[in-house]
């Protein structure tokens, strides 16, 4: 029993010397420590989250459908339409008053020109009306005053004899003639513009008028089949200053007379037995 007792007394020896023997932590230990936590600390809270940056949404504005831009392009075009007015142009034709009454002109007499026959045009047929002051409006846009005869000459704009360009061109086979313009043909008609005379001979009883300036040379704008009109005068006349611009009035018999070279077009319009008043 003794012998149990020492056992445990040396065991209870023992376990004390171990206590009292093991180091108590100093305060640099635990300075250090310390100072490594707040390294840990701070180097922990120095690292950033990354920044996700979100684009910024641009709004685009919208622009209009096909369909809406047709649709405005047609009502500016249906304003532009109404609004034509009744205004003179320096060779006294004049633009189509849309509000003016009408009624069927079914009495005129549309000529008939060889070129028919010969197959150089075909005719397109046009709508005639007649306004309460006589003067015939043609396909809803032309307006022609007159009546066709020596002493009431029909007055046309040369826009309206190039409007035959539009459909008759016979280098691309198109042979189509507006019927419009046939209604001139052997009637008086009455023009102005301007005048080329042949350089080479002091008089002529030929010349042309033309819608732009041209010397018959080389000063100013060539004409073309559809804006320039062969003139046959009655009597010969003096021709202008060499290279001068010379403006007039030519009145006198109408003939669409189409002279056609290896197709193309070089002459389309003539004036017979006319006479030529120089001057604005």
């Amino acid at each position: 029993m003794k012998f149990v007792w020492i056992i445990i007394l040396l065991l209870l020896v023992g376990a004390l010397v171990v206590v009292f023997d093991s180091p108590a932590p100093t305060r640099d230990n635990a300075a250090s420590r310390e100072a490594e936590d707040a390294l840990l600390e701070e180097a922990a809270n120095s690292v950033m989250e990354p920044t996700i940056v979100t684009p910024t949404q641009v709004t685009i504005p919208a622009t209009p459908s096909q369909a809406l831009a047709n649709e405005l392009n047609a009502s500016v075009d249906e304003r532009a339409a109404t609004q034509v007015l009744e205004t003179e142009n320096t060779d006294g034709a004049s633009a189509v008053d849309p509000s003016a009454p009408r009624t069927p002109a079914n009495d005129l007499a549309i000529g008939k020109p060889a070129a028919i026959a010969e197959g150089k045009l075909r005719v397109i047929p046009s709508k005639f009306e007649r306004l309460p002051d006589g003067a015939i409006v043609a396909d809803d846009v032309w307006k022609i005053t007159g009546d066709g005869t020596a002493d009431n000459p029909y007055l046309v704009s040369w826009e309206f004899l190039a409007s035959a360009g539009d459909t008759y061109t016979p280098r691309l086979n198109d042979f189509g003639f507006p019927e419009r313009i046939l209604l001139l043909h052997g009637k008086y008609i009455r023009v102005a513009g301007y005048l080329a005379f042949p350089l080479v001979a002091p008089t002529s009883s030929e010349c042309l008028v033309m819608l732009n300036q041209w010397d018959g040379c080389c000063i100013g704008v060539p004409p073309t089949p559809y804006d320039a009109v062969e003139v046959k005068l009655v009597s010969p006349m003096p021709r202008s200053q060499k290279h001068a611009m010379a403006y007039g009035t030519v009145e006198g018999l109408f003939e669409v007379d189409p002279y056609i070279v290896e197709s193309w077009l070089v002459g389309l319009y003539m004036i017979k037995d006319s006479t030529v008043e120089q001057g604005l």
